[in-house]
């Protein structure tokens, strides 16, 4: 019975030993290594966009598309660089752009026949930080 468990134990060692090598089943490297390289982005919004338009068993109608980018929403890009196993750079660029547009028919002034003129204005904005 002793050498059964003692047997057991040295079975498990073994296995948990050789369970620490990060590799996959191919035996590809799991963690980055020096030279390599990754971009991503932020997919909150687009998530957020695309539950809004499924609307699965809700009662409610989906919002418009006018908020799908918005533009006080961070767009982020984010790069990294694995220099060697333990050092990275990662680099972060904003891209936030906008447009807001506005019309109001007023009444003319100096006028008694109630006529109307269109007052508008159109404000865009763009910054990259």
């Amino acid at each position: 019975m002793k050498k059964l468990l003692a047997i057991l134990a040295a079975g498990t060692l073994s296995y948990s030993a050789s369970a620490q090598e990060l590799t996959s089943k191919k035996g590809f490297p799991i963690l980055p290594e020096a030279g390599d390289w990754s971009i991503s982005f932020d997919a909150v919004p687009l998530l957020d966009y695309a539950f809004d338009k499924t609307r699965i068993m809700s009662a409610a109608p989906a919002s418009s598309a006018a908020g799908a980018l918005d533009y006080n929403i961070a767009n982020n890009l984010v790069g990294k660089y694995m220099k060697d196993a333990n050092t990275a750079y990662r680099g972060r660029v904003q891209l936030n752009f906008g447009r807001v547009s506005e019309r109001n028919f007023e009444e003319k002034t100096g006028t008694t026949t109630g006529e109307t003129v269109e007052n508008s204005e159109s404000t865009s904005t763009s910054a990259i930080t």
